[in-house]
């Protein structure tokens, strides 16, 4: 069965990576501004741009258009805008990571982030703007202002339309992103609330698999531009998205590292090093020596070498370790080719054209089979326990009556004494059992037990407790005053008889008070009932 289930593993995996490549290729299939030419109301500026960077021209350049800091300066992008658009058009453009100004027919219209360049931001945050027009045909000028230390800027969608209507389309064009977000933010509240009930190796990776989720989600949000819906602060934005993306490892190798509980000096190393690696990049961007930017290779070299780590751990480590081991293995590998990916579309095409990315739908199916594996063996591991304790029951109930036996009675018993409550001890032996089962049989033997009993649960009543203490024997401890103990001995008293033959019940009964005031030890009570019980029986067999 496991070489089957390897053989499937070996054909499953293939088929999710290629179903993750052709689902992020269709998604991203049209460029941005073909979304811009789909609507009705818009008027895509794709095309026909002007760029004009150290005194050169270069006329009829398409989106999107990178601007690289060969030195430091202004570079201008110029485009007609032509009398006739839509009603309520405004610009709506996206713009990364340097500052700019966009004006119209040579007035300035709106400025963005050149505050926070002078402030020392090296990158001023990427994300969507929308600017109202003057009516009119004219010419709009978008300059941006690149510094030696900025990484650069890059205008990668442009068109005239209703502000409404762009974010619309915005929200349309990242359906699967927020379908995304919302699963992991539910992944995050489940594990929340689930979590105090975990048992066993799952309970200790529960933290790191809910901040997993919840980064995730929280990274989503900030690279697609959805937490610009709420807060309009790119620069802000920017940080939780370099954080959010930086902690991303660190949750997933510490979820791995908990769950496999693996002494894996590796993994260990991967988890200092990423944290000593958030330390110093928040320290540089505080300090405005270095931005989350300049960063990010070093991270990305960081990323791939903790996937790495992770995917030599979970394969090396034995199945014994997670029950759903090929699961977990599954997931890893998606996230190790997702990071693959990802790393070569940021460096050979760059990232930001991809609306949703193939890092982005591998962490998500590694955080969803992490989710199996961690809610998998927490609930066997409950049916375990919840089997143990029915076994558990089992072994403090007799077989043949159900009422508790004698192991029970020793719990119990004890369990009274060290409370310091009096009680009262009945012995209670079934007079003529071996004569039943002599001459009637075994199985009438049976009927005749479970007579006595129904009828001594009938006389121990809600607070006394019936045990069988042996085959023929046994004991109530009724707690109360001597007349309880006095009413429950009268209810018995016809019944303290020899046995006639019959399957009626038929007892020797003797009693005996526990009493922590008199410094009477459980064992001594016990045989005081006893004593007292066989010399009812011994005046029942001289009566006979």
């Amino acid at each position: 069965m496991k070489q089957s289930a390897s053989k499937k593993l070996y054909v499953i995996l293939p088929l999710l990576l290629i179903l993750c490549v052709v689902c992020v290729l269709l998604y991203n299939a049209g460029s941005p501004s073909a979304l811009s030419s789909a609507s009705g109301d818009a008027i895509p500026l794709d095309s026909e741009w002007t760029l004009l960077s150290a005194g050169e021209a270069k006329e009829d350049v398409p989106l999107p258009i990178s601007m690289l800091p060969d030195a430091p300066g202004q570079v201008s992008l110029t485009h007609t805008v032509p009398a006739q658009r839509p009603e309520n058009s405004a610009l709506c453009i996206f713009f990364y990571t340097a500052p700019f100004t966009v004006s119209f027919n040579g007035e300035e219209l709106y400025k963005y982030g050149t505050a926070a360049a002078l402030d020392g931001y090296q990158s001023v945050g990427s994300g969507f703007h929308i600017i109202e027009l003057p009516d009119g045909a004219g010419e709009l000028r978008i300059t941006a202002y690149l510094a030696d230390n900025m990484p650069g800027a890059i205008l990668s969608e442009a068109s005239l339309m209703p502000g409404a209507a762009f974010l619309s389309q915005f929200l349309r064009g990242h359906i699967f992103t927020i379908a995304a977000v919302f699963i992991l933010f539910a992944v995050f509240v489940y594990t929340l609330i689930s979590g105090g009930s975990r048992l066993g190796k799952s309970a200790g990776s529960t933290q790191p698999l809910a901040l997993l989720a919840i980064t995730a989600a929280i990274w989503l949000s900030a690279r697609s531009g959805l937490l610009q819906l709420f807060i309009n602060d790119l620069v802000l934005i920017n940080g939780i998205d370099f954080l959010s993306f930086f902690f991303l490892p660190v949750f997933a190798l510490s979820f791995v590292q908990r769950r496999l509980l693996l002494p894996d000096r590796r993994l260990t190393v991967c988890l200092a090093a990423n944290l000593l690696f958030i330390f110093a990049s928040c320290t540089l961007h505080v300090l405005r020596i270095a931005d989350f930017t300049q960063s990010l290779f070093i991270f990305h070299l960081l990323l791939a070498t903790s996937i790495v780590c992770i995917v030599i751990s979970v394969f090396r480590a034995g199945p014994a370790r997670v029950p759903h081991m090929n699961v977990l293995r599954a997931g890893v590998v998606i996230l190790a080719c997702g990071g693959a990916l990802e790393l070569v579309t940021y460096y050979v095409m760059s990232f930001q054209f991809l609306r949703f990315s193939f890092f982005e739908f591998s962490l998500l199916a590694f955080t969803l089979c992490m989710l199996y594996v961690w809610n998998s063996e927490s609930r066997e591991i409950r049916e375990q326990l919840i089997s143990q304790s029915k076994f558990r029951k089992m072994a403090y109930r007799d077989e043949l009556t159900g009422i508790l036996n004698r192991a029970a009675y020793e719990r119990e018993a004890e369990k009274w004494a060290q409370a310091q409550t009096p009680f009262y001890l009945f012995m209670v032996d079934l007079n003529g059992l071996k004569r039943i089962n002599d001459t009637r049989g075994h199985q009438a033997g049976d009927v005749f037990i479970c007579n006595a009993v129904s009828l001594l649960k009938q006389v121990a009543g809600a607070p006394g407790q019936l045990f069988r203490f042996g085959g023929d024997e046994f004991i109530i401890i009724l707690p109360g005053s001597e007349e309880s103990a006095e009413a429950l001995y009268r209810f018995l008293q016809p019944y303290i008889r020899p046995n006639d033959g019959s399957l009626r019940p038929c007892f020797s009964v003797g009693y005996a008070a526990f009493d922590p005031a008199d410094g009477e030890d459980l064992h001594s009570v016990l045989r005081r009932a006893d004593k007292r019980m066989y010399a009812c029986k011994s005046r029942l067999r001289a009566s006979e």
